[in-house]
């Protein structure tokens, strides 16, 4: 897999027009209205694919609407962890990555058992506030994208 999660978020990124036809372009299915979030990563994790270097302009300042709310924190993991793991498919359908499936479908379950099992165990952690939140997205991404899946 390429390392596009550890990069960090290409929540404003700008490209060469030349990009968009080797790598072609955003997937619909991802981001506000669809799976909800992901598409600007999954975009870069494609850039990664196609042997594209990525640029990280630390002088450049983008300003993000966060929420002021536990609720709205709350929906907006849901939507996040939404949109990964259907971006992990995509990205599957779209590279033929074989690590995309290992990762939706085995280590991040695997991941959320241990957390759930340790919560379980009585050991909480305040990264585990919205756990509920994120694995109900994580398995509605994964449903979200089986029902939109390209032939």
């Amino acid at each position: 897999m390429f390392p596009a999660w550890k990069i960090g978020a290409g929540a404003s990124m700008a490209f060469r027009r030349e990009v968009f036809d080797r790598a072609g372009l955003f997937d619909e299915r991802l981001d506000v209205g669809q799976a909800g979030c992901s598409g600007d990563s999954e975009y870069w994790y494609r850039l990664l694919a196609n042997g594209y270097d990525c640029l990280y302009q630390p002088t450049s300042v983008a300003f993000h609407f966060h929420r002021r709310t536990m609720d709205g924190l709350a929906k907006q993991i849901y939507f996040y962890m939404r949109g990964h793991s259907a971006a992990l498919l995509v990205q599957h359908e779209r590279t033929g990555v074989k690590a995309n499936l290992k990762q939706a479908f085995k280590w991040k379950p695997l991941w959320y058992l241990g957390r759930v099992r340790r919560r379980l165990l009585g050991r909480r952690i305040p990264e585990d506030r919205f756990l509920w939140h994120e694995i109900a997205g994580y398995a509605s991404g994964i449903l979200f994208y089986l029902r939109t899946k390209r032939g």
